[in-house]
């Protein structure tokens, strides 16, 4: 597809998406690699507009560059409430509530820290602190530390079993480096569905710490 039928499509999926309110997002296309500018009523519009983008062929890179402006008759939360609404919401998640985990909150901006034992849980709080009210930013600085030592080879061919049982993606030139739990992945797939597999099976795997995605996307 040309630049301008790619950046028509974008457009049109992101208009369509009643989870955004798109008055002020630009488009820019330049042999796949796509930068969106704009401002965005929330966390979860400016993902939704990121996720619209990667659904269309031939895309490439995204750099979302989208701000989070708050409606006008929007009142944001002090900062002390969205600390206690989160405090709240960890407390009563069944994946969440024995977790050591802390936050503060700086003018809308959320740094959650503490410690898990699985890196879905840092995700999960991640997306919790994400869907709070009057968030205009997270920084997840919350460290995974496993309660299994998993030795880095086991993680490693563990990943890479997932992979091949799972026959509905191309993930056949993926490479996975494993070094006390940090995980790279690196190689080439055809589509954003395969990438997004890749970092999943990784992420859900036993004893890893975090996921370096380096794959990239090539059309067929």
């Amino acid at each position: 597809m040309t630049n301008q039928q790619i950046k028509d499509q974008i457009i049109r999926r992101i208009y369509s998406d009643t989870r955004i309110h798109p008055q002020e997002i630009k488009v820019e296309v330049s042999e796949g690699h796509i930068v969106l500018t704009g401002s965005v009523q929330s966390i979860s519009a400016r993902e939704a507009a990121e996720s619209n983008t990667w659904a269309v062929p031939n895309v490439k890179i995204v750099d979302n560059r989208l701000k989070v402006l708050f409606p006008q008759d929007y009142v944001r939360p002090s900062d002390d409430s969205i600390v206690q609404s989160l405090v709240g919401l960890f407390s009563v998640d069944p994946d969440l509530y024995l977790e050591k985990i802390n936050c503060s909150v700086i003018d809308g901006n959320i740094i959650i820290q503490g410690t898990v034992d699985k890196l879905y849980k840092k995700i999960r709080a991640g997306d919790i602190a994400k869907n709070a009210g009057g968030v205009l930013n997270v920084e997840n600085k919350i460290v995974v530390v496993p309660q299994i030592n998993s030795a880095d080879q086991e993680i490693g061919q563990s990943i890479t079993d997932k992979f091949f049982r799972n026959a509905s993606a191309d993930v056949k030139n993926i490479s996975v480096k494993v070094k006390s739990g940090h995980v790279t992945l690196i190689g080439a797939v055809p589509n954003r569905a395969s990438f997004d597999f890749v970092e999943d099976m990784a992420r859900y795997t036993e004893g890893v710490v975090d996921v370096d995605n380096q794959t990239i996307i090539r059309e067929a």
